[in-house]
């Protein structure tokens, strides 16, 4: 009876030390399992940090390439704000679309307008002026639109004019059609979806100071 008796202490002894080992191994692997999440939430928050910096900086190098490609074009526009501020009937005529909505402008009421404002020379009249150049419709409507603002010394609101530029029979650019309103020179919606917007920023004198 007494061996029987062993048999059972030692076989519950047996039973209480797998039972042991089992809870210290089950803790260990909870244990083991509660910090994994902790690494990952780290990099899901520098993921979420990352991104940001690097859609900024798709946009910068998209805004740099459709200021390459279309350097050309802003030159027109160029030559268009200040013509058009002093009144310049001959360059302005160079520039216009030959039978366009700008040119059929300039040889009505436009002619006659531009003759009475009496502006003087833009870089002693000129404080400020810049554009904003929709890109993206360009490849829809093979044309570029632009928003053209102008400051005169001590204005406090710029003069706006819209502008549509397109290519003529030799590749070059042309004003095909400009106006205050921007409803009789966009197509619908320009304003809300231009994909890349480009703003550039000029002194009176023509000198970039700010590309945003």
């Amino acid at each position: 009876m007494k061996m029987n008796k062993k048999k059972i202490n030692f076989r519950a002894f047996g039973i209480a030390l797998i039972a042991g080992c089992t809870l210290v191994i089950s803790g260990c692997a909870g244990s083991s399992g509660g910090e994994q999440p902790a690494p990952k939430k780290e990099n899901q928050v520098k993921k979420q940090e990352k991104e940001p910096k690097d859609e900024l900086q798709r946009d910068k190098e998209m805004r740099a390439e459709m200021n390459e490609k279309f350097k050309d074009a802003d030159k027109v526009i160029h030559q268009f704000i200040v013509a058009y501020f002093e009144g310049d009937l001959d360059i302005l005529e160079s520039i216009f679309l030959s039978g366009g909505a700008g040119d059929e402008k300039q040889k009505g009421n436009g002619r006659q307008s531009l003759e009475a404002q009496n502006n003087g020379p833009f870089d002693e009249n000129v404080d400020e002026y810049y554009f904003v150049r929709y890109s993206s419709e360009y490849d829809e409507f093979e044309k570029l639109y632009y928003q053209t603002y102008v400051y005169k010394h001590g204005a406090m609101a710029a003069v706006s004019t819209n502008v549509a530029l397109v290519k003529d029979e030799s590749g070059q650019w042309k004003v095909e059609n400009y106006g205050l309103s921007s409803s009789e020179v966009f197509p619908q919606g320009i304003e809300k979806h231009g994909g890349t917007v480009s703003t550039l920023y000029f002194d009176g004198e023509g000198n970039l100071t700010k590309n945003d």
